[in-house]
């Protein structure tokens, strides 16, 4: 075949479907990388007449070349856009001229990631293309921004989902979620059964869409942080640092008794259990107490120097986790000042 013949007998996409919604035509086919790059032009908002794309991302874009070598993944999701120029339908073929292109307005990092691959990981890759055929440019900036109405995965979900699959960024955030798991099951813990860790449709909000329970989420924040490499937790083993948190929960039930089964009391609400956790890390008074010694004996100490916290609904209804891990470090301040200042007179 002669370079002009060939030369002609690519200028087609091959294996397109069409299909109508309403009015309008939308063209589905795939295309390679190398063509991608021949026929794909990003235009943006506020920079090209009819750009309806968003601010490039760099570092996103980074992020996708590395999921694209990843043997696990498949790129479902299409590539959209509108054909510009000469584009004709014929036969199951989209027959394009010189000036023709496809001005995308949606998968420009996609786009971009491909540029990072070498030759052999981009010849690999065929991605998915939809495209409409000079929509109006107001249309086609109402379908990007229907991106903000999509409904995001809920919290809950994604932990579950990674745990399922032990997809995580780091081996402590595995860890806390397997003590969340552990605070919900143990037999011991005062919070079994308590926490929610399935998806919902209404966030859990704090006494507004749910009776009881504890946001597994927002627990997790917590623990991720008691586990971090800047805990004061960090010098121990897995084992112990889990150890500790259960054995924390169930000394704040032993010590806020009244408190602990009480609807007029947050203590066993998301604020209030976050708060008790949070003074391992915030509460300079309970770290002075306890020190390096992480014994239940020393945890009980801590706690009772607060125990006389006023945990009332009507006193913290609007205060935050910060605030509550503020007072309570105020009430372990005074009353361990105050024993030890009856020591030292003793």
């Amino acid at each position: 075949m002669s370079t002009q013949t060939q030369k002609q007998a690519d200028q087609f996409i091959p294996g397109v479907m069409r299909l109508s919604q309403r009015d309008d035509t939308i063209y589905m086919f795939s295309l390679a990388a190398e063509h991608i790059k021949v026929l794909c032009r990003v235009e943006r908002f506020g920079q090209d007449v009819e750009g309806v794309n968003r601010m490039f991302d760099p570092d996103h874009a980074l992020r996708i070349s590395q999921a694209m070598i990843d043997q696990r993944i498949l790129w479902l999701e299409p590539i959209c856009g509108d054909l510009r120029g000469d584009w004709r339908f014929k036969d199951g073929k989209l027959f394009y001229g010189p000036n023709a292109y496809i001005s995308v307005d949606d998968g420009q990092h996609r786009i971009a990631a491909l540029e990072a691959l070498n030759a052999e990981e981009k010849a690999r890759i065929v991605m998915p293309i939809t495209v409409t055929q000079g929509l109006p440019f107001e249309r086609r900036l109402l379908l990007f921004r229907m991106q903000k109405s999509r409904k995001p995965i809920d919290a809950r979900l994604n932990l579950a989902q990674q745990h399922r699959l032990n997809d995580w960024k780091k081996p402590q955030d595995r860890e806390a979620y397997e003590i969340v798991l552990r605070v919900n099951s143990d037999p011991s813990s005062p919070l079994r059964g308590l926490v929610l860790l399935e998806e919902q449709v209404t966030r859990p909000y704090e006494g507004r869409h749910r009776p009881v329970g504890i946001n597994g989420q927002g627990l997790y924040v917590t623990v991720r942080q008691l586990v971090g490499p800047k805990s004061p937790l960090c010098v121990l083993s897995v084992s112990k640092r889990s150890d500790l948190i259960l054995a924390l929960v169930s000394l704040s039930a032993d010590v806020w008794k009244q408190q602990w089964g009480s609807e007029k009391h947050i203590l066993t609400t998301a604020r209030g259990i976050n708060s008790v956790l949070s003074l391992l890390v915030s509460s300079p008074s309970f770290r002075t107490v306890v020190g390096e010694d992480f014994s239940q004996d020393s945890l009980r100490r801590a706690l009772e120097f607060a125990g006389s916290f006023d945990w009332s609904t009507g006193k913290n209804r609007n205060a935050s986790v910060r605030e509550i891990v503020g007072r309570l470090d105020q009430s372990i301040h005074r009353n361990w000042s105050k024993a030890q200042t009856e020591s030292s007179a003793a």
